[in-house]
């Protein structure tokens, strides 16, 4: 029966993604997995999202030699304008490499990233979540590659599985198995790429795992919640020039009525604020007035955005100039459970 379910699991992967040779150097952000025979040497597992192309033999063989060489899983490769991550794990099935490839430049510390999420990716190879957890580690590096920081922070926020799992861990620590119980039970979340669900908040420092009694454990260092403030330029007469008196008094007037309200959570109409090409505009307005014709051109003419936004304060026109009133924010802030402890100090 296992035999039959390793068996169907492979010919679905094949039917889904085909085992194309290699015919060039069309390259994208992509995964690819691939299993090593010593003999024939790379064999194509499946590559997300799928191409015309398929990596190179002479790029895997780079891979292999340097692997062999090294005893670190995650080796990395520049060619060719491209970076190539490789993460190495021997099964009991065989020896598989999970490459990632782009055109990018990533962060620091991006390699450990992958390997993690990669052992979690493998773990996952003959079950029927395999390709559901390669799509999610494709979102995951789409957002660690692509994404602002306020935009990162803002996923934690939005995806029901992290939403679930930020309320489990405020209470400050849960062993990791006691959370994904808590998860399944309080939530109804089965979660199968876990391991990947919470990689976010271990890259952005909100999360720090730790191995106590043989077990691991989650701990929260530190926490967010979700603020309305103005711009630097707020405080600039240069900036505002004539239109000052008018945008202090509108300014006012919304903060005597906003004053004292910390979000915990982001407001159903604030969430396209944190996606292009809305954040991207806000970024824009968040340095210095615009232009009416400036702004509208940021959000690619979009009037009902514009008039969006106008609604919900964000921005606020004067004679054909648009300000940032009040933005969106995270404010990180020490984790409920620390304070409790401080004051009993």
């Amino acid at each position: 029966m296992e035999r039959d379910r390793r068996v169907g699991s492979q010919i679905l992967r094949a039917q889904i993604f085909p085992r194309l040779k290699s015919i060039g150097c069309d390259y994208v952000k992509r995964i690819v997995v691939v299993k090593w025979d010593l003999r024939r040497g790379p064999l194509p597992v499946v590559q997300y999202p799928p191409e015309k192309t398929f990596l190179d033999n002479e790029t895997f063989l780079k891979l292999w030699s340097i692997h062999e060489l090294q005893e670190n899983p995650v080796i990395s490769l520049g060619r060719d304008n491209i970076t190539f991550f490789s993460y190495r794990e021997s099964l009991k099935t065989g020896t598989y490499f999970v490459v990632f490839a782009t055109d990018e430049r990533v962060e620091e510390g991006f390699g450990e990233l992958h390997a993690g999420m990669s052992n979690s990716l493998l773990a996952t190879l003959d079950t029927p979540h395999f390709l559901s957890s390669l799509q999610e580690m494709f979102k995951i590096i789409e957002e660690y590659t692509t994404l602002a920081p306020e935009q990162l922070i803002s996923t934690l926020f939005l995806d029901p599985a992290k939403i679930a799992i930020f309320d489990e861990i405020r209470r400050g620590m849960l062993n990791k198995d006691q959370l994904q119980k808590n998860l399944k039970k309080k939530h109804s979340l089965a979660v199968v790429n876990f391991d990947l669900l919470i990689s976010p908040f271990i890259r952005l420092g909100v999360i720090h795992p730790e191995i106590l009694f043989e077990e691991e454990y989650l701990f929260l260092k530190k926490d967010y919640f979700v603020a309305r403030l103005p711009p630097e330029y707020a405080k600039s007469e240069e900036v505002l020039g004539s239109e000052q008196s008018e945008y202090l008094a509108q300014a006012q007037c919304f903060y005597a009525e906003n004053s004292d309200k910390p979000l915990v959570s982001i407001p159903a109409a604030f969430v396209h604020y944190f996606k292009n090409p809305v954040f991207n505009a806000l970024q824009k307005l968040g340095e210095k007035p615009l232009p009416y014709t400036e702004a509208i051109d940021l959000l690619k003419e979009d009037e009902n955005l514009y008039a969006d936004m106008q609604k919900n304060k964000i921005i606020i026109e004067i004679n054909k100039r648009v300000f940032l009133l009040a933005g969106v924010f995270f404010i990180p802030i020490k984790p409920k459970y620390i304070l409790i402890e401080l004051r009993k100090r």
